[in-house]
């Protein structure tokens, strides 16, 4: 019976459900160099470490593709991925509204205001929580500009999910 119990207790971590994400090619628990292998396939003009634990992938100011995605990780597994869209107050209705259909109503929501060195920064975050994950949805309003991306994290070591 001291057995049983004992095998028992050494597989409960592995029935515990997998935290994780996948859009497109990248999949939470990812490494770095994965994922710089599957952004070779998409073809944008710059991929840069931007820190020991975040990589950008984005296109130059001429192309006007608004493309940007961040990868942020935890010992060099992939734990959030973060896709700029075209920053706008539709645009931000628009997704909040698809997201709680799909989503339901939030887990979180944050709403802050900034003085920055050039004026006035607001911004609101609406996050929902799928399964162990999250999704999150961010507005910023700048003096010169609107910026707009969602988010997906998993729970890790490195820091608290969502991030605001």
């Amino acid at each position: 019976m001291t057995r049983i119990r004992l095998v028992f207790y050494l597989c409960l971590p592995l029935c515990h459900p997998a935290h994780s994400f996948e859009i497109d090619q990248f999949k939470s628990g990812m490494s770095r160099a994965q994922v710089k292998e599957f952004l070779g396939e998409w073809n944008f003009d710059n991929v840069e470490d931007a820190g020991s634990d975040v990589t950008l992938a984005f296109d130059g100011v001429k192309k006007e593709t608004n493309r940007l995605f961040k990868f942020y990780f935890c010992n060099d597994r992939l734990v959030t991925f973060e896709q700029s869209l075209k920053g706008s107050v539709k645009n931000f209705v628009t997704v909040t509204q698809n997201y709680v259909r799909q989503y339901g109503q939030p887990a979180k929501l944050d709403a802050a205001t900034n003085v920055i060195s050039n004026g006035e920064k607001s911004s609101m975050s609406v996050y929902w929580r799928v399964r162990n994950d999250f999704v999150g949805l961010r507005y910023v309003n700048l003096p010169n500009g609107e910026d707009l991306s969602v988010s997906w994290e998993v729970s890790n070591n490195c820091f608290q999910a969502p991030r605001n």
